[in-house]
This record gives C-alpha cells, sequence and structure tokens, in this order.
C-alpha cells in the first residue's frame, strides 16, 4: 500500500441572512431541481448522449443545479438528541456542469456534487459551503478553472436565494 498526502487550504463560506429559515429553504428548493428519487431512475432508458443530456436539464431548476440529497441534520437531532438546532445540508450540482471538471481530472469527482448547508441562528440564517476551486486545488489547471465557474455558479445560487439580505 501507498499513501499520498496533499495539503490544500479550502476557502470555507459562510453568508448571513435575515431572511427566516423556511424562506431560504423553500428559494434553494425553489431554484434547484431534483435527482432525489435516483440517478439511475432519472437515466432508465437513455440511450445516447442526447438524451442523458436532455434527461438532466429536464432535472436542473432555474440556478442549472439539482438536488441530489437532503439532509434535515435538525429533525433528526430534535428528535433523537433533544437538541432545537435548525439545519439542512443540501448535496447538490449538475452532471453537465461536473463533466466540465470531470473530464479535466476525474478526481474532481471528490468534490462534485457540492454540499450547501442551511442553518438557523438566533437572529440570523447561515449559508454555508466549500469553494469547490480552492477544494481542487491540486488538480490539472483545465480542472481548476471549470471549478472556478461553479464558485460562480454557487455564488449566483445564494445571490438569488438572499438577494439584499445578505
Amino acid at each position: 500500500m501507498t499513501a499520498m498526502d496533499a495539503t490544500i487550504s479550502v476557502t470555507h463560506r459562510t453568508v448571513t441572512t435575515a431572511r427566516t429559515f423556511d424562506a431560504v429553504v423553500d428559494a434553494i428548493r425553489n431554484a434547484t431541481g431534483s435527482l432525489e428519487d435516483g440517478f439511475v431512475k432519472a437515466v432508465e432508458g437513455v440511450e445516447d448522449l442526447n438524451a442523458f443530456e436532455a434527461a438532466m436539464r429536464e432535472r436542473e431548476g432555474s440556478s442549472g443545479f439539482m438536488r441530489f440529497l437532503t439532509i434535515d441534520h435538525g429533525a433528526w437531532m430534535t428528535r433523537f438528541y433533544g437538541l432545537s438546532h435548525r439545519a439542512v445540508t443540501f448535496v447538490m450540482g449538475n452532471p453537465l456542469v461536473a463533466i466540465t471538471m470531470l473530464r479535466e481530472d476525474v478526481e474532481a469527482g471528490l468534490n462534485v456534487p457540492f454540499r450547501l448547508m442551511v442553518m438557523e441562528e438566533e437572529s440570523s440564517v447561515r449559508l454555508i459551503y466549500d469553494l469547490p476551486s480552492k477544494q481542487m486545488a491540486t488538480l490539472s489547471a483545465g480542472a481548476r478553472a471549470a471549478a472556478l465557474e461553479l464558485d460562480a455558479k454557487i455564488a449566483s445560487l445564494i445571490n438569488a436565494v438572499v438577494g439584499d439580505a445578505a
């Protein structure tokens, strides 16, 4: 067995808004499509690249992203541990965006889809994510360039969700 370590500097971005938790979560759901019923189901019967891309476009939301998984941390922490937190993590992306990085360096698949967490604080709501471009710092120049475009797409989603409230 051989192991290699690489140290990268990750940018952990937090955007704070005065919008309510429910308004932010609803806005994210409204701006994103869903693949939460399963990727395999979404491509059932798909025979070629054109059909695959069409199937993915049907699933993307206005942001160009789709949710792969939603984890309601607050629900299980409250139910089973008596902790009253409101926190949801979305795992989201878009295979049509991911391919722009994966064709350059398949290792980019470690960081796409990306995660976005929404947490309710006492007087605000925080949206938290790690910039994909920083996570991919050790990859090829082409993958890093495509990841910078993903950073911009995520920022656009966040701006659409929080607007002037950021």
